[in-house]
């Protein structure tokens, strides 16, 4: 084996490693900004359209061209031609029943998990203002990502008040210190005050406001991310 055979092995091997970093990348990336716009996770199940387009027709045996032309059978994943299975009466071959379009089982929601916006009449599968997912499977699925989407809103609104109550906490404990601090500077009888004493009062104050408004910026927008997922039906 020559240098070059070394050489082209090692090239490629770093290729691979450079595409491999870049899909590792790629879906941190996505995760990150799905869960930046409050979206489903992963772990829900996004609908997914059948790929009918370069399938075989159950009844006539010819590929599928277009997938306008064809449609899928939701008991037994058979694809037949629209044409085909008018002409056999609607009757599956496969399941030996009505035929069952996929489509009659998509659920659509009635709100965006996302954003909370309600979704329009027209019944897509994406919200038009966030393209959070609005449409299922089957009913089992939407139901399972209701149950999914209400567990994580009361997780989210719990947290927000332990942060709202946080918020609460520290912004009393600064006002005692800046209280403790005014009634050391008005009375007179006291002995001992001196500048280091009041700066380090105020700096441990506005140490405790900075915690408070931290906490109540996350409370906040704990329960903005809440309310959709509470509110998603």
């Amino acid at each position: 084996m020559g240098p070059g055979f070394c050489y082209g092995n090692l090239n490629r091997e770093e290729g691979f490693a450079q595409q491999d970093h870049r899909r590792e990348r790629g879906r941190a990336a996505s995760v990150a900004y799905a869960d930046a716009l409050g979206r489903p996770p992963r772990s829900v199940r996004s609908l997914t359209t059948m790929q009918l387009a370069g399938s075989q027709c159950c009844f006539c045996s010819r590929q599928v061209v277009l997938q306008a032309e064809a449609t899928a059978c939701a008991r037994c994943k058979s694809v037949a031609h629209k044409n085909c299975l008018q002409d056999a009466a609607n009757a599956c071959p496969a399941c030996h029943t009505a035929w069952l379009n996929s489509g009659d089982l998509v659920v659509y929601s009635k709100r965006c998990p996302s954003c909370g916006a309600v979704t329009s009449a027209a019944r897509s599968r994406s919200c038009s203002k966030c393209g959070g997912q609005t449409a299922w499977e089957s009913h089992p699925d939407y139901l399972a990502a209701q149950r999914q989407f209400h567990r994580r809103g009361v997780g989210k609104a719990v947290g927000a008040s332990f942060a709202l109550l946080a918020t609460a906490f520290f912004a009393a404990l600064a006002v005692a210190v800046l209280i403790g601090h005014q009634d050391l500077a008005t009375n007179k009888d006291e002995v001992g005050r001196d500048v280091a004493d009041m700066a380090g009062r105020f700096m441990v104050s506005c140490v405790m406001f900075g915690i408070a408004g931290t906490s109540a910026y996350l409370g906040v927008r704990q329960l903005t991310r809440a309310f959709p997922l509470l509110r998603f039906v």
